[in-house]
């Protein structure tokens, strides 16, 4: 493992992508409890832990798919497909990200520790044939993002709002829906993706986001109108930064239909400002209406 420069290495573990574990936290923040500093050390430890697993099954993944990435044209930049880091030196690195991070999850107790162990299990089912299979494949990854949240709820023993795990669903399978168009451009230009592909099209992707979205603002103005969530939060008025989410919505539906930009959600979040703006006035919006 000498040699390789550590960017390439935070690179191969995909560093970049462990803002999606921010969900981690989520259970602090709905609970309005997000000013507790020994709960947030806990979802801290939390996203550690879980950030290490994550990596652990994108370096599996990037192995198992090593020659198809290979010939895909934004893949074959990744540090294995270029040969950057060799295959026996990213087995070593996938195997301290698992270590670390069922290590961090043992102070948490039973239960973070379960729940790290079964998505592990899920995701290194889906890396070795799950995701040939059309709709199972992206149910598998949107599972993953209540899965954090359920950590979060775990670590820090907060009671989780069933109108949560659905949000975070449904918003996963949301962006994953917008990813899989990208693949089905790609089959367009004629380029090598996973056999799961063929079972889409854009008929069916461009009308499966339609409906889930329309379905997740549903389920957020549903929590916003709780009335564990109005007592919890003191204000009648959260469903005011319902607005907000619609705006984010509808932006990424604009990049992602008129300007075909879905390819990577994560990079595209960090890169928009208009979804980064959004997203911050929502995060005030909700915190001011907080009592």
């Amino acid at each position: 493992m000498t040699g390789v420069p550590l960017r390439t290495y935070l690179e191969l573990l995909r560093a970049y992508q462990w803002v999606k574990n921010l969900f981690v936290f989520a259970p602090l923040f709905f609970a309005f409890r997000f000013t507790e500093l020994d709960l947030f050390f806990r979802s801290a430890l939390a996203f550690a832990a879980f950030c290490c697993i994550a990596s652990f099954i994108y370096v599996v993944n990037d192995l198992k798919d090593l020659e198809i990435d290979r010939r895909h044209p934004a893949k074959r930049f990744r540090p294995l497909a270029a040969g950057r880091i060799a295959p026996h030196s990213a087995r070593i690195a996938a195997a301290l990200s698992a270590l670390a991070g069922f290590g961090l999850a043992i102070p948490l107790g039973p239960e973070a520790l379960l729940l790290l162990l079964g998505y592990a299990v899920l995701n290194l089912l889906y890396s070795l044939g799950l995701k040939e299979f059309a709709l199972i494949d992206i149910f598998i990854v949107a599972a993953g993002f209540p899965m954090r949240v359920f950590l979060g709820g775990f670590a820090t023993d907060i009671p989780l709002s069933r109108w949560i795990i659905v949000m975070t669903f449904l918003l996963a399978l949301f962006l994953v829906l917008a990813k899989r168009r990208d693949d089905i451009l790609l089959v367009e230009d004629t380029v090598e993706v996973r056999e799961s592909v063929q079972g889409y099209n854009l008929t069916l992707v461009d009308t499966s986001m339609a409906i889930v979205a329309a379905v997740t603002l549903v389920a957020y103005l549903m929590y916003c109108f709780s009335p564990e969530v109005i007592a919890k939060a003191g204000s009648e008025h959260l469903y005011i930064t319902g607005a907000f989410v619609l705006m984010g919505i509808l932006r990424f539906l604009q990049l992602t239909l008129v300007r075909e930009l879905s390819g990577a959600p994560t990079h595209l979040f960090l890169e928009d400002r208009f979804l980064q703006i959004t997203v911050m006035a929502w995060l005030l919006t909700f915190v001011i209406l907080h009592q």
